[in-house]
């Protein structure tokens, strides 16, 4: 599901840790990008944008939302060889403190999740602050989670197809709402139109005006990203690793079914939407 959940919550000198198991591969998403930036197709940059789009429509799914997205908080393991192919970097997110989970007896009632965090910004280093949605930045209890998501999911996708943060700091970011009512990438040359247009409408200031869900945000970018060769062109696919489990959107399992997305896990195995 790309959801890392940890493995305890202690209490520590100075304050409370959630604890999580020790992968020394992994990176956060700020540090992978600045070591492996250089090196990333855009085609790559687009397939991490589609893992964590498709987390995040998994987690709210299952009425979990995150509500402080941002590059410390998704975690990345780099490829590697599996023993018969070399696998994309894998994605997950973490540190859903912040989070609500919303009743099952109720469309409408969401339970805070780790002891009450309701202000979003004063649960986050200011460094994050860069990544959140204005209305969590002006502070107050009971923000509807999904717009915040919706807003971290662009800034994030932002993030990981130009390889820099969408602004360099919270007066940038001000400044940005106030001249765009939103986060404007700009004309640059390696982002089609649309994707800039797509990220816009997911940042805008004003929460009503935002894309709706995360769905809609990805399936913007998928459209933007989309060839242009016309409806005929066949899409290149990847050979699946040797682990169909591990496969992503875009692979080739045995040499017959595209994975077009992946739909959850649970004990016994994963589900995929598939193209035979």
């Amino acid at each position: 599901s790309g959801i890392t959940v940890p493995l305890d919550f202690i209490g520590t000198d100075t304050g409370p840790a959630l604890v999580f198991a020790y992968d020394d591969g992994e990176r956060p998403l700020d540090s992978f990008l600045t070591e492996r930036s250089a090196n990333l197709t855009m085609d790559e940059r687009m397939g991490l944008v589609r893992q964590l789009g498709n987390t995040l429509r998994f987690a709210h799914d299952r009425r979990l939302v995150h509500r402080s997205l941002s590059p410390k908080h998704v975690w990345i393991r780099p490829d590697g060889n599996d023993g018969a192919h070399s696998r994309a970097p894998q994605l997950s997110v973490r540190d859903w403190y912040a989070g609500q989970k919303r009743r099952s007896t109720s469309s409408t009632a969401w339970t805070t999740l780790s002891a009450g965090v309701s202000d979003v910004a004063k649960a986050v280093v200011q460094e994050d602050w860069l990544y959140l949605a204005p209305e969590a930045l002006r502070g107050g209890d009971d923000l509807p989670g999904i717009p915040l998501d919706v807003y971290g999911f662009a800034a994030l996708a932002a993030l990981i197809l130009t390889g820099r943060p969408p602004v360099a700091t919270v007066n940038e970011l001000v400044a940005a709402h106030q001249a765009d009512g939103g986060i404007n990438l700009g004309a640059q040359d390696s982002l089609p139109e649309k994707v800039i247009e797509a990220v816009l409408a997911a940042t805008r200031t004003t929460e009503s005006e935002r894309t709706a869900s995360i769905r809609e945000v990805l399936d913007a970018l998928e459209a933007a990203w989309a060839p242009d060769e016309g409806a005929d062109a066949e899409p290149e696919l990847t050979p699946a690793p040797a682990d169909p489990l591990a496969a992503q959107p875009g692979d080739l399992v045995a040499d017959r079914f595209e994975i077009l997305a992946r739909r959850g896990e649970g004990s016994s195995g994963t589900a995929f939407v598939v193209k035979d």
